[in-house]
């Protein structure tokens, strides 16, 4: 081979080497995020945070604010209040097999976000849960982990909302259990991941404290 023959396949392979790296970047850079998220969420998908103290607070009784098929424990300060319908339209607020039956706010315990109890008929916590999730169409890395409610079998997702209108990701949760052939499903949302986060303790004592309704 000649050396100019020499020089020619030389240019020849760094050209192709440069192309392969620049097109490797370029596909790298446009799932990156999506790649982050995964693997941020794989590592602390279940970083459950120090426990609350119970508040005096029991939803689900009879004599309390809402009444659902189960009951359980809120932290301290945080409050409250049935949902019977839509204040705009009127009608029931539903999200798949559920209907919203009560809010509970984190606002007086200085938490930006709420506790959304949802319910309906049925007897499979994850086909309702995943059914409940479809209607939420922007969700990505969905976790999920079979978890005791009380003593009732339940199930849990951690996933990232990733909605075009939010200006960044956003971690939620979301725990499904069936209690007296109705299911009921505790949302945990949240502002940002890091209110979502400071959120995760109020979750996990509704979790702990549930037992059926009396």
């Amino acid at each position: 081979m000649t050396h100019a023959a020499r020089r020619t396949a030389l240019c020849a392979a760094l050209t192709a080497v440069l192309t392969a790296g620049c097109s490797a970047a370029a596909e790298e850079g446009s799932n990156a995020p999506e790649r982050s998220i995964s693997a941020a969420r794989s590592a602390d998908a279940w970083s459950d945070q120090a426990k609350l103290p119970a508040g005096k607070t029991m939803v689900g009784g009879g004599d309390s604010p809402c009444r659902l098929p189960v009951s359980f424990r809120l932290a301290p300060s945080w409050q409250a209040h049935a949902v019977d319908a839509d204040p705009v339209t009127g009608g029931a607020v539903r999200q798949g097999p559920v209907q919203l039956s009560c809010e509970v706010d984190g606002k007086p315990a200085g938490r930006t976000g709420f506790l959304r109890v949802w319910q309906g008929d049925g007897t499979h916590a994850r086909q309702a849960l995943d059914t409940f999730l479809a209607e939420q169409s922007h969700t990505a890395n969905r976790q999920y982990r079979s978890v005791k409610a009380g003593t009732m079998d339940a199930v849990e997702v951690s996933y990232a909302n990733v909605s075009p209108r939010l200006s960044e990701h956003k971690q939620e949760r979301a725990l499904a259990v069936t209690a007296s052939h109705e299911i009921v499903i505790l949302h945990l949302g949240g502002i940002t991941t890091q209110e979502h986060e400071l959120m995760v303790p109020a979750l996990q004592l509704a979790r702990e404290t549930m037992a059926i309704s009396k």
